[in-house]
């Protein structure tokens, strides 16, 4: 179900500059922005949950990591990371990391840790999404994304903090990337084709979750040297019918596929093309993402050899950022003539004399 923007909206008021949580005061908990001190801890955390399946179990950072972030970053690191801390004993219990978004106002959520599983007993995660909830409208983000598996007691955590899902989505693995074969059909991604990708995602993707995305064109740009960000296509008189998106990192490749339902029957050839592609550079796990209106992939998926690894939702919530108020000077341009009135009014701009 679809969560419409007005719905469920929470006001946060700033005090002293800061964002306050009244569900941490109830619950004796503290919230506060990472220290470096608090690297040690959080690694001790025994429960994690991942809410940006693949990408955050992939992207862990390990203890340096976050100290050197600290040092370098300061409070200005794109990836805020927010600790719990219980008011009396002043032990660390909960760690949210967060992504913010590069120029779409919307922050990602990366993962939780806890020191107790998350359930309706434990308000550790409802506390802290709370707090990023509000640090979030602070900063201007409009929405926050997340993902977290169906069956997963942090979804309910999510669906008390406002979250709603806007879709299902199926991940696909495989430890290497598999055999496949070149096509004269499939070509790779080029500048010119991110107006035509963005039609297709338009055309294929429910209404309902174009608008929980809100994505523009610049979803699909590729990246500057053409690793990270990469594209295969293949083309019908009318444009892009059937597209994959490869996102590369040192760990592992995503993969995300649209098409067009006339072109079902060539998604084993894109598909085929692109992993002859990639089998060229070093080996590395394979994630492919499925979307619930996407099912026809599971069948080429399952040829290559891709194995169903979780079943999440993909969910959003939205903040009380204030837009921006316009307001426009105003002043007399035009003014109407005195004319017959057998004769349709006419216009022309006052004269600067008067």
């Amino acid at each position: 179900m679809f969560a419409d923007e007005s719905h469920g909206l929470r006001a946060f008021e700033p005090a002293d500059g800061q964002w306050q949580n009244a569900a941490a005061e109830r619950s004796g908990l503290e919230v506060r922005s990472y220290r470096l001190l608090d690297s040690h801890a959080i690694g001790l955390l025994p429960f994690r949950y991942e809410l940006d399946h693949p990408e955050s179990d992939n992207n862990r950072p390990g203890t340096m990591r976050l100290a050197s972030r600290r040092l370098f970053a300061g409070e200005n690191s794109s990836s805020p990371l927010f600790v719990a801390i219980h008011s009396e004993s002043k032990t660390r219990v909960g760690a949210l990391q967060c992504q913010q978004g590069e120029s779409d106002e919307r922050w990602t959520l990366q993962y939780l840790a806890s020191s107790e599983a998350a359930n309706q007993e434990n308000p550790v995660p409802i506390v802290m999404l709370e707090y990023a909830i509000g640090e979030a409208g602070a900063c201007g983000a409009r929405r926050i994304m997340a993902r977290s598996e169906v069956d997963s007691a942090m979804t309910g955590s999510l669906r008390a903090a406002g979250f709603s899902a806007f879709a299902h989505e199926y991940v696909y693995a495989l430890p290497v990337v598999p055999a496949g074969e070149a096509s004269r059909s499939v070509r790779t991604q080029e500048k010119s084709d991110v107006w035509g990708i963005h039609q297709l995602y338009l055309q294929t993707t429910p209404r309902d979750v174009q608008n929980a995305e809100a994505l523009t064109s610049h979803e699909w740009d590729l990246d500057l040297e053409g690793r990270s960000r990469r594209g295969w296509l293949m083309s019908s008189g009318n444009g892009p019918n059937a597209y994959v998106r490869v996102r590369t990192t040192r760990k592992y490749h995503r993969l995300d596929v649209m098409f067009e339902p006339e072109a079902q029957n060539d998604l084993s050839t894109l598909l085929s093309a692109v992993f002859a592609a990639l089998r060229h550079e070093s080996a590395r796990p394979t994630y492919v993402s499925v979307r619930g209106y996407q099912q026809e992939l599971a069948s080429a998926l399952c040829s290559a050899g891709f194995e169903l690894e979780t079943e999440q939702l993909m969910m959003v919530r939205y903040t009380t950022a204030p837009a921006p108020a316009r307001t426009a000077e105003g002043f007399e341009l035009l003014r109407a003539v005195e004319s017959d009135p057998r004769r349709v009014p006419s216009f022309y701009v006052r004269d600067l004399h008067e």
